[in-house]
């Protein structure tokens, strides 16, 4: 079994390669190859611990990208596997520091101290991720922070004008994008201000897919709102919510999707 300082010393020829495989990934792409963290490996010189951390989340990018990395003329399987292996191997294998009871070490505190600025480097990257990529989500969603707790979004749907309804209208129609991941067993907590009547909710694929059949929701009661599978609601991967009323009146859903579990 390989120590983590044998480990991360034969990461680094295969991070090189990495590197040159991501230009060849991203070609329209400026500085691809800090999408695998060029600059913190640079950055981390011989130090183990950087290197590690960077090491680490090089291969978190590696697994989210590996259909780019392995198109024809990209890495080789074989190398990408090594790569990952040789991580795993520096992530599990750490040094023990024998510390007596009460004693606080030089190392906790650069573990800190390391892992706060690393921290702040990944805010930094989510929010310019989040400009650089605003018209391409799939990019976006790799360098999200999530927040903790459940999603909420609201949408409203209102008719053209009162009494305005023909047999050929088409109903109002307002779509919006979850960013969490709906598993077909999700649940999605609705309440609902429909006063003329039911309104209908889906999720689609992109937004301007013809509607799913979703289900139909009628006004909830206060404290008492509406639970609903993302199975239910439309096909499995879809992340757009739609409210699609064709009532006279305004109609108004608020949305929560509940923790995994909950």
């Amino acid at each position: 079994m390989l120590s983590r300082d044998e480990a991360l010393d034969q990461a680094r020829p295969l991070l090189q390669d990495l590197f040159f495989y991501a230009k060849k990934a991203y070609p329209t792409t400026p500085h691809a190859d800090d999408l695998f963290g060029h600059r913190a490996v640079t950055a981390a010189g011989d130090s183990p611990l950087p290197f590690n951390t960077a090491l680490q989340a090089a291969a978190q990018q590696v697994q989210a990208r590996e259909a780019a990395l392995l198109k024809p003329g990209g890495m080789p399987q074989a190398k990408i596997t090594e790569l990952l292996r040789l991580a795993a191997i520096a992530q599990t294998s750490g040094v023990d520091v024998n510390v007596a009871h009460g004693e606080g070490t030089v190392e906790t505190d650069q573990y800190v101290g390391q892992f706060n600025a690393l921290w702040t480097q990944l805010v930094t990257l989510n929010a310019a991720a989040q400009v650089a990529y605003r018209a391409d989500d799939a990019l976006r969603r790799l360098f999200r922070l999530y927040p903790d707790g459940p999603e909420e979004r609201s949408l409203t749907a209102e008719a053209s004008a009162p009494g305005a309804k023909t047999a050929t209208a088409a109903p109002a129609r307002r779509v919006t994008r979850l960013d969490s991941t709906l598993s077909p067993d999700r649940i999605l907590s609705f309440t609902v201000t429909a006063p003329a009547g039911a309104v209908r909710v889906a999720l689609l694929l992109l937004p301007d897919d013809a509607p799913a059949p979703g289900v139909a929701l009628a006004a909830t009661a206060p404290r008492h709102p509406a639970r609903v599978l993302a199975a239910d609601l439309g096909p499995a991967g879809a992340q757009y919510l739609l409210l699609e009323n064709d009532l006279d009146q305004k109609a108004s859903v608020n949305v929560r999707v509940l923790p995994v579990g909950g």
